[in-house]
C-alpha cells in the first residue's frame, strides 16, 4: 500500500514527565508541533497501547496507518483479517493535544503498562514511545548485542 506522504520522524532524547490528576502528559515542544500539525489535518492523535511490550505509542494519522495497515493487510483470510483489525483498534484511543500542549492518556492503558505517575517519553522513529520511568538508567551503557543491532541499522 502506498501512502500519500511519509509521516514525520519523532527524534529526540528521552525525557521524564509526571502525569497530572487527569492522566495528562505535558508534551515537549519538539514533539508537540508534529502532533498538533497532524491533529489540524486529521482531528486526532492516535494513542496505541502495547501491553505485552509495556509501552504506549503515540502516532500521527500517517504514522498510525504506516504501523497498522501492513499488519492487517498481511493476513489473507478475511475472517482473521477482521479479527486482527478489531484487536488492533481495541488497543487504540483517539485523543487531541489541548491548548496547553497536554495529551490525555487512558487510565486503563497506563494500568496495563504499569505506570502510576511518572513516565519516560522518547522519540521512537515514527511514534512517540511512552513507558514507565526507569531509575536513572545510563542510556550510554549498552550491551555488545545492543551495539551490534544499532550498528546494523546504520552501517
Amino acid at each position: 500500500m502506498e501512502f500519500a506522504k511519509k509521516p514525520e520522524l519523532f527524534v529526540g532524547k528521552q525525557c521524564t514527565r509526571t502525569l497530572d490528576d487527569k492522566s495528562r502528559i505535558s508534551l515537549p515542544a519538539r514533539f508537540r508541533t508534529q502532533l498538533e500539525r497532524s491533529q489540524k489535518e486529521y482531528d486526532a492523535v492516535y494513542v496505541f497501547c502495547a501491553p505485552h511490550r509495556k509501552e504506549i505509542c503515540i502516532y500521527t494519522y500517517d504514522g498510525w496507518l504506516e504501523f497498522a495497515q501492513p499488519k492487517i493487510d498481511a493476513i489473507q483470510n478475511p475472517k482473521d483479517r477482521i479479527a486482527m483489525s478489531n484487536r488492533i483498534y481495541s488497543l487504540l484511543d483517539e485523543q487531541t493535544v489541548d491548548s496547553q500542549g497536554r495529551l490525555k492518556i487512558d487510565k486503563d492503558f497506563l494500568k496495563a503498562i504499569g505506570v502510576e505517575k511518572t513516565v519516560q517519553l522518547s522519540g521512537n522513529g515514527r511514534s512517540l514511545l511512552l513507558k514507565a520511568a526507569e531509575d536513572d538508567k545510563d542510556i550510554f551503557n549498552i550491551t555488545d548485542k545492543e551495539a551490534d543491532f544499532i550498528d546494523s541499522l546504520y552501517f
